[in-house]
């Protein structure tokens, strides 16, 4: 039984390594097509953007080959603001990750997370990853205040997107497998914070998401290649 339980830990150490090795580099053959336009539109119908720039912290942790695409919005005639960043991995994979562990780095609390799937207003379907968010904030007056905001994510690889980052890696270690290609994935992200946490008059958390899907289904089709695989079941 021993040599058995021996041999099974080697076995899962190999596996273990070879998948990691698969991740974190890009073979020679294959695996440069890429599902997306690094580029944000610049206005999403009632919102209005303006480009931002990589923070200090993304320079110093991404790999210097990662591409960023990063806009700030702001909804037209309203004082909510929306976040959304685009992420593609170059050579060294590992820039791709879950936004869960920056997030919480950042001091956000995630209340809850879901897949959820929206209908883009091009007629295609992309499930993505929701997360409900909190955190406590300056009011500027001297008191704390709770901020409560949503964030969704999905991954894009070259011929599908999924929200899930397990689905992603297997994916990428059966593609380097069967096909000798190491996936050049990317991952979009938006963040709206509810308006009614900020100012008076603002969104409610309802209305909050709800411009926030709308949002990512008019973005969506203008950056996006791929979509999801037929037969996607949720």
């Amino acid at each position: 039984m021993r040599a058995l339980f021996l041999k099974s830990a080697l076995f899962a150490a190999l596996a273990g390594a070879t998948m990691a090795f698969s991740l974190s580099t890009s073979p020679d053959a294959g695996g440069e097509v890429i599902g997306l336009e690094m580029a944000l539109p610049a206005n999403v119908g009632e919102w209005r953007g303006e480009p931002g720039e990589p923070s200090r912290a993304e320079k110093e942790i991404l790999p210097p080959d990662t591409e960023l695409a990063k806009m700030s919005y702001r909804r037209a005639g309203g004082g909510e603001m929306l976040q959304a960043s685009l992420v593609l991995s170059g050579r060294d994979r590992t820039s791709i990750h879950r936004p869960e562990v920056c997030l919480v780095g950042q001091g956000w609390n995630i209340a809850r997370s879901e897949a959820r799937e929206i209908s883009l207003q091009n007629g295609e379907k992309i499930a993505v990853s929701l997360l409900e968010i909190s955190r406590e904030a300056d009011d500027g007056g001297g008191s704390r205040r709770r901020i409560r905001g949503y964030y969704a994510y999905w991954f894009i690889g070259p011929r599908s997107t999924t929200p899930d980052n397990l689905t992603r890696i297997l994916g990428t270690a059966w593609t380097n497998v069967a096909r000798g290609e190491n996936p050049r994935w990317a991952y979009a992200a938006a963040m709206a914070v509810v308006g009614e946490d900020l100012f008076a008059g603002g969104r409610s958390p309802e209305e909050t998401l709800a411009s926030m899907e709308a949002w990512i289904a008019g973005a969506a089709p203008a950056f996006q290649r791929v979509y999801l695989p037929a037969g996607w079941k949720g």
